[in-house]
C-alpha cells in the first residue's frame, strides 16, 4: 500500500538496494576498518568529511553514491537476466517462439503467448489465407509490445492495468538488480572470511530466475490487455479490421501488396 502512495519509490528502491549491497561488498573487502584514532589515507579523509558535514549529510551523500552505483550496475544486471531468460527458454515447458534477441525483454508467459498465437492464427484463417504469415504478425505485435505501457498511461479507465503491469515490472527489476551485488557480496565474504559464504551465490541465481518470471507476468498483462481490446496494438487492430492491403504493405513483401491491389 505504501508503495502505491509514494510515486517513484518502486524506481528508487532497486538501484538503492543494489548500490548499498555493492557498498557492503567494498566494506567487506576493505575490512578491518581502522577507527578514527588510527585512520590514515582515504579512511582519515572519510572520517574528516563525516565530522565536517555531520551524520545526516554524510548519510545523504552515501545514499547518493549508492544510487549512482546501483544505476550503473543496472545495465549489467539486465544483460545477465537476458542470458538467464535464454537458458530458461531451452526448457521445453518454457519455450517461446519470440524469445530471440531483444525480444527476450518482452516475452510473456507461455500461456499468454499461446493465447496470442491462437488469436492471431484464428483471425488469419478468417481472411482465407490472404493476410501476411501469422509468424510475421506475431513478431510485429511483440515488437510493438514495448509501446503498450506508454499507451496505458493517462487513461483512468484502464489505470489498474498499468498498475498491475508496473508492480510486476518493478518486482522483476528489483530482483535482477539485487542479484548481481548479492553474488558479489557472497564472493567477497567467501574470500575474506569463510568459504561457506559462497553458498549465497545460489541466492543470486534464485533472484534472477524470479526476475525472469516476474517480467513474464508483467508482459502477460500487456498481452492480455491487447487481446481484450483494452489497448490498441496496430498490427492486431488491422488484422481484426481485415485491412489486408495495409497489413501486407507493412508486414509482407511488395509482390503480395500488388496481388492484393
Amino acid at each position: 500500500m505504501l508503495l502505491n502512495l509514494l510515486p517513484g519509490v518502486r524506481d528508487l528502491r532497486a538501484p538503492l538496494a543494489a548500490g548499498y549491497t555493492w557498498l557492503a561488498v567494498v566494506w567487506v573487502l576493505l575490512s578491518p576498518i581502522p577507527n578514527a584514532a588510527h585512520a590514515t589515507g582515504i579512511y582519515l579523509a572519510v572520517y574528516r568529511f563525516t565530522h565536517a558535514v555531520g551524520t545526516v549529510t554524510s548519510l545523504a551523500a552515501l545514499t547518493l553514491v549508492a544510487y549512482l552505483i546501483g544505476v550503473m550496475s543496472h545495465s549489467v544486471s539486465q544483460q545477465i537476466l537476458v542470458r538467464v531468460s535464454r537458458l530458461i527458454g531451452y526448457l521445453p515447458r518454457y519455450q517461446n517462439p519470440w524469445a530471440l534477441g531483444e525480444s527476450y525483454e518482452w516475452v510473456p508467459t507461455p500461456e499468454s503467448a499461446a493465447d496470442l498465437r491462437t488469436e492471431v492464427y484464428r483471425l488469419c484463417s478468417e481472411t482465407g489465407g490472404r493476410c501476411p504469415s501469422g509468424d510475421k504478425l506475431l513478431e510485429a505485435i511483440m515488437k510493438d509490445l514495448a509501446l503498450v505501457p506508454v499507451r496505458l498511461v493517462g487513461k483512468p479507465e484502464i489505470s489498474e492495468v498499468f498498475a498491475t503491469y508496473d508492480r510486476s515490472r518493478a518486482e522483476a527489476e528489483f530482483r535482477s538488480d539485487v542479484a548481481l551485488p548479492l553474488s558479489g557480496l557472497a564472493v567477497s565474504l567467501g574470500l575474506t572470511f569463510d568459504w561457506w559464504w559462497l553458498f549465497l551465490l545460489a541466492g543470486g541465481w534464485v533472484l534472477w530466475i524470479q526476475a525472469h518470471f516476474a517480467r513474464g507476468r508483467a508482459n502477460s498483462v500487456l498481452v492480455q490487455s491487447i487481446l481484450a481490446d483494452r489497448v490498441v496494438s496496430p498490427p492486431l487492430k488491422l488484422l481484426r479490421e481485415k485491412n489486408l492491403v495495409e497489413l501486407t504493405r507493412r508486414y509482407q513483401d511488395e509482390d503480395q501488396v500488388e496481388a492484393l491491389d
